[in-house]
């Protein structure tokens, strides 16, 4: 079997990504862990290469869900200019106790997205992953 060409991954995602495109190691860990993702689900040693664009297409749709999530869990300081680089990331923190003395961050469900994604395995890359679950279904496998 032909297996895909990471290197060709690699291009398809800085082409469709453009001027958004990450640095190589943040680019290829994703390429790894989508290529895992795709092995895990479809019950494969190696990727085929007619699963190339569909691949390139879940690299470049985890990368922008990743970053529409940074981009809305990013607010600026009060008081400060919207140009300095001061930020404080919500998304972070759900309360703060000093003595008797409690305050909570966030309400219902904003709070939940931001727990949802503080954890080392993140959701999100199994709903990009269903997304595209009737190209991958055409290469899944049975286990025994």
């Amino acid at each position: 079997m032909i297996t895909v060409n990471k290197g060709l991954i690699a291009d398809i995602v800085k082409t469709q990504l453009g001027v958004d495109t990450p640095s190589e190691p943040l680019l290829n860990l994703t390429i790894d862990e989508v290529e895992q993702e795709i092995k895990n689900f479809c019950n494969i040693k190696e990727v085929p290469r007619e699963l190339t664009y569909t691949f390139a297409n879940i690299v470049v749709d985890l990368f922008r869900y990743r970053q529409e999530f940074i981009n809305a869990t990013k607010k600026p300081v009060e008081g400060e200019e919207e140009d300095d680089d001061i930020t404080i990331n919500e998304g972070n923190m759900n309360s703060i106790r000093v003595g008797d003395t409690t305050i909570t961050f966030g309400s219902g469900s904003d709070t939940m997205v931001y727990n949802k994604n503080m954890r080392s395995h993140q959701a999100n890359l199994d709903d990009v992953i269903l997304n595209y679950k009737a190209q991958l279904k055409k290469f899944r496998r049975m286990v025994w």
